[in-house]
């Protein structure tokens, strides 16, 4: 492959593809009311318009909270309104910036708790990229990675 394709790296499923099956595996878990954190950006906006569309094909509720790139206010307000909705089942659509301050205001508002359920989308590469840093490490601990993969290969073999 290496020398077929020498510019070739990696290619993802449609996000239409992969928020259709996290909306089955959140319905297969039984979990019928959840909550979007997103980056108000093209990319993670269609993600949840996406993934708004599949759960209700599916009879789930969807609420969802946005900010702007790198705006920590808007980013508190966000999980406030999670937490004043009382959803504990969170998908997060953000990038490496924003990771840690989301995750930080949800410490505060009590959201990582363990009766929460938080699901960070693959594809921002924000988990990767900080899986150094020991506070977002330690914040992290015991979220769910989730990456649609149609083809299971060897080792690579997970949805959830």
């Amino acid at each position: 492959c290496d020398v077929q394709y020498t510019h070739f790296g990696r290619s993802y499923v449609s996000d239409k593809i992969s928020s259709s099956v996290l909306a089955e595996q959140l319905a297969g878990y039984g979990w019928q009311h959840y909550g979007v954190l997103h980056v108000r950006d093209e990319w993670a906006v269609g993600y949840q318009e996406h993934l708004a569309q599949n759960a209700f094909r599916l009879g789930l509720t969807q609420f969802s909270g946005s900010w702007t790139e790198s705006n920590a206010a808007e980013i508190r307000e966000a999980v406030q309104m999670m937490r004043d909705i009382g959803v504990n089942i969170i998908v997060s659509l953000s990038f490496e910036v924003d990771l840690l301050p989301l995750l930080s205001s949800a410490e505060d508002e009590g959201l990582l708790a363990d009766n929460f359920v938080w699901i960070i989308i693959e594809g921002s590469g924000s988990a990767a990229n900080l899986g150094t840093n020991p506070e977002a490490t330690r914040l992290m601990a015991g979220m769910l990675s989730f990456e649609a993969n149609p083809v299971p290969a060897f080792g690579f073999q997970r949805l959830f």
